[in-house]
């Protein structure tokens, strides 16, 4: 007993941190013999960091008979680090998607546990939560949010990994910011994008096709997936014809274009897009 509770007996090393000396050495405040007599529990002085290896040296020891331990021997272990909510997305006007960094259990993660804070104030329910498949990611179904307004989400106070570890409290929030949209019935219709968004028209609102008037040709250029004249690209100012089979709904990132926008239509006729709500008088 007085060997097994000798602090002596044991070196404990973070096994992360290699010195010109070494590992460096965790300072033992007791070891205590359990009444089993085979299981020896070490304190430390201090709390040693989460999700690091570690080794423990067992340096001298004794059976009750007398036996001593032949040779120092070394055992490793790890303690566990508590799972961080790593980031947080949005998907679409009712959705964001959060990360953590570990496989996490699902039953821990209730909405009505999470927090979703428009910067400002005011909170956003979230309305159901689901797997995306991994155990790491989940898709968060919520109210819905506001355009282009940036948001801060809080994991569930007692979330925790599949191995019962819960969120780290200064690692529980992730930021994001929300896009801009735009819903657009099926059938044609001309357009503008009044955004500094940049690009091919189809790919920004996800129309089957669009259409723009090309005044020098006499003439409409098309652009569709496959087999369009060119890909058509965002001009501001600039106005579209454009094509949805299907009722849609277009996300955008751009911000509203500072004033002036200059656009250079060509001789004869163009077909334009102001970039803000503008009243026409008699106009020549």
């Amino acid at each position: 007993e007085t060997v097994a509770e000798d602090l002596a007996s044991y070196t404990v090393t973070d096994e992360g941190v290699i010195t010109t000396n070494g590992s460096p050495v965790l300072p033992l405040a007791s070891a205590n013999l359990e009444a089993a007599g085979n299981v020896v529990t070490l304190t430390l002085q201090s709390v040693p960091g989460a999700g690091k290896k570690y080794k423990v040296m067992v340096n001298a020891a004794k059976d009750v008979a007398g036996n001593e331990l032949a040779a120092p021997k070394g055992l490793d272990f790890e303690i566990p680090a508590n799972p961080e909510l790593v980031s947080a997305a949005f998907v679409n006007r009712t959705r964001v998607r959060a990360t953590f960094d570990k496989v996490m259990d699902i039953a821990t993660l209730g909405a009505a546990d999470w927090t979703l804070t428009a910067a400002g104030g005011g909170t956003v329910a979230v309305t159901n939560v689901s797997d995306t498949g991994d155990g790491k990611s989940f898709n968060l179904t919520t109210a819905l949010l506001a355009q282009k307004t940036n948001y801060t989400l809080t994991a569930p106070p007692n979330g925790a990994d599949t191995g019962g570890l819960t969120v780290r409290p200064d690692k529980d929030e992730a930021t994001f910011t929300s896009r801009r949209w735009f819903d657009f019935d099926a059938g044609t219709r001309t357009i503008g994008i009044p955004l500094t968004d940049t690009g091919r028209v189809l790919t920004l609102t996800g129309a089957d096709g669009v259409a723009r008037y090309d005044a020098g040709a006499g003439a409409y250029v098309i652009d569709i997936a496959v087999g369009g004249a060119e890909e058509i690209q965002q001009v501001p100012g600039m106005g579209y014809f454009a094509k949805f089979n299907a009722a849609r709904t277009a996300y955008f990132d751009g911000d509203p274009l500072a004033s002036p926008v200059a656009f250079n239509a060509p001789a004869g006729w163009s077909i334009i897009s102001p970039p803000r709500n503008i009243t026409l008088g008699n106009t020549n």
